[in-house]
């Protein structure tokens, strides 16, 4: 039986990272974070703990990135589980749109790619429960 796929997004610290080590117990995993050090050790750690892992550091502003997660899922429904994102202090309002929200399309985009139907991809954007205060302007 094939296990599904989850990706999650900033998966090297706090909620992604609780996440993959949650997740990882029943699924195939995806991880994707912007930081490689930190990144590349937890996934070696559970690696080392016996999950199917997969890996992908880099900036989820990159179609390269986005790209080789949707190629990760040999166009099979997959959750997604949004965990990254930016705040006014590291990045401007574009910045922040595009990680926080247009990546979500983007991947799903790429995924659409492989599939010749509509897709049953699941969502979770965990960061709406962490930063509900935060809304930043365009100028």
């Amino acid at each position: 039986m094939t296990r599904q796929k989850v990706i999650i997004t900033g998966a090297g610290g706090g909620m992604g990272r609780a996440c993959a080590r949650l997740f990882a117990n029943a699924h195939d995993v995806v991880l994707t974070d912007l930081e490689s050090q930190p990144f590349d050790m937890f996934v070696e750690e559970l690696r080392d703990d016996g999950y199917s892992v997969e890996a992908y550091a880099g900036d989820l502003s990159s179609d390269i990135v986005l790209a080789a997660l949707a190629d990760s899922c040999d166009g099979r429904p997959f959750t997604l589980i949004h965990t990254a994102g930016i705040g006014p202090s590291q990045g401007d309002w574009r910045t922040i749109m595009r990680v926080d929200l247009i990546a979500v399309e983007m991947l799903l985009r790429h995924s659409d790619r492989k599939k010749p139907r509509p897709p049953e991809h699941r969502i979770f954007d965990v960061r709406l429960v962490e930063r509900q205060s935060c809304m930043a302007r365009p100028s």
